[in-house]
């Protein structure tokens, strides 16, 4: 209830002097003022503000108070929540109403927009059209056609316009895959180095120019079939993240994302195989350069592989999860050699680990469905002995 001013409820008291230019200016509110529907602060305001203002409180006041009050409830009526039927809710109010004038005598004609439930209707739309698409995206299913084991080879950073990117190294894994029957690989990120902003400086100190980093990009992205490509830190500058997709759209790519790639394969025998890869996961240790993939195996044991990069470290680790599964997870070094910003900040480079591959066999005991393999021509050779053993080479 409004706080009214003592003088507003008798109909014979004085007016003092401090609301009289104000109940002269708008007497059509003292009816709604001595019924107590209008407040001393909404009082002071009129008092305080411009004409043009006041008019407008004035009338969303009258407005407000049209419409009949209701009747006081009955304290001793007891009143039951069940029975309270449906409440219509108040229709939407537009801006855009028809030409009004000002007291300034200023007028203006309404332009065509859309009402407020057309944009609240549009905007529902594209959320659920977005919705859709994020819950279909979530999880990418391949169905692997090919009988018996097979083999994905994940790519730790390339970095292939670096002067330190280790060729030799990249192209004995794309040779590898390329021969291997049932090889494939994936690509954890920082394709190239795609320098930005202040850091383009850099560009001086390295002998390849950004057009020939775009065509070995393609190059490598388009010589042997990928599982999936992720997007690192150094993609996702510029427009690198664009550039990518576009050359994949020339290659054989399951997916592609910029953030956390789900991986479900499902075989025509066996049970399906999960991995989760991403660029790096959040968290790190120390004393466990496994941290991250670890981290991620424990809060969403959703995957049976769990593999990451970015850090240019790698290491492996093994556990059984809280589902009795198996849960593999591991960092790939990656292929840039002799990196300046390791040498001047103290971080150890790693020698080996470029990439690790992973033989899957869906139909092995749980301990053997998954097999871990540093070495690049090692793997092929096993990869080969147990298709061969399982009567598929």
């Amino acid at each position: 209830m409004a706080q009214v001013p003592s003088w507003a409820k008798d109909p014979n008291a004085k007016i003092p002097k401090l609301y009289k230019s104000l109940m002269e200016k708008h007497a059509d509110l003292l009816p709604a003022i001595r019924e107590d529907r209008v407040s001393v602060v909404e009082l002071e305001k009129l008092m305080s503000i411009s004409n043009y203002a006041a008019a407008t409180l004035k009338r969303a006041i009258l407005s407000r108070n049209s419409k009949s009050r209701k009747p006081a409830q009955d304290p001793n009526e007891n009143f039951n929540v069940t029975s309270r039927g449906p409440v219509a809710l108040p229709s939407l109010r537009s801006w855009d109403r028809e030409a009004e004038i000002l007291p300034s005598g200023l007028s203006w004609e309404s332009k065509e927009e859309p009402s407020v439930k057309d944009l609240i209707d549009r905007r529902t739309a594209v959320f659920n059209d977005l919705h859709r698409r994020k819950e279909a995206n979530k999880v990418t299913r391949i169905d692997v056609k090919m009988h018996g084991p097979i083999a994905i080879t994940h790519l730790g950073d390339p970095h292939v316009d670096a002067d330190g990117c280790n060729w030799p190294e990249l192209i004995k894994t794309i040779e590898t895959i390329s021969k291997t029957e049932g090889m494939y690989a994936g690509n954890i990120g920082d394709t190239t180095n795609n320098w930005v902003g202040s850091l383009k400086r850099l560009y001086a100190h390295q002998s390849t120019t950004y057009d020939e980093g775009v065509r070995l990009a393609e190059w490598l992205l388009t010589s042997v079939p990928y599982v999936y490509v992720i997007l690192g830190n150094h993609d996702g500058w510029n427009e690198g993240g664009s550039l990518i997709r576009q050359i994949l759209k020339n290659s054989s790519v399951a997916t592609c994302t910029a953030g956390c790639a789900r991986i479900e394969l499902h075989f025509p025998k066996g049970d399906p195989i999960r991995i989760m890869a991403r660029h790096d996961f959040k968290g790190s240790s120390t004393w466990n350069r496994a941290h991250g993939p670890m981290k991620a195996a424990k809060l969403d044991p959703w995957a049976d592989i769990y593999v990451s990069g970015h850090k240019h470290h790698w290491v492996s680790h093994m556990h059984e999860g809280m589902d009795g599964k198996p849960k593999w997870a591991m960092t790939v070094r990656g292929y840039k050699w002799h990196d300046s910003f390791a040498e001047e900040h103290g971080f150890y480079e790693h020698e080996h680990g470029a990439s690790c591959t992973t033989i899957l066999d869906p139909t092995a005991k749980p301990t053997e469905r998954v097999k871990l393999v540093w070495d690049i021509e090692e793997a092929a050779d096993l990869l080969k002995f147990y298709r061969k053993r399982a009567g598929y080479n």
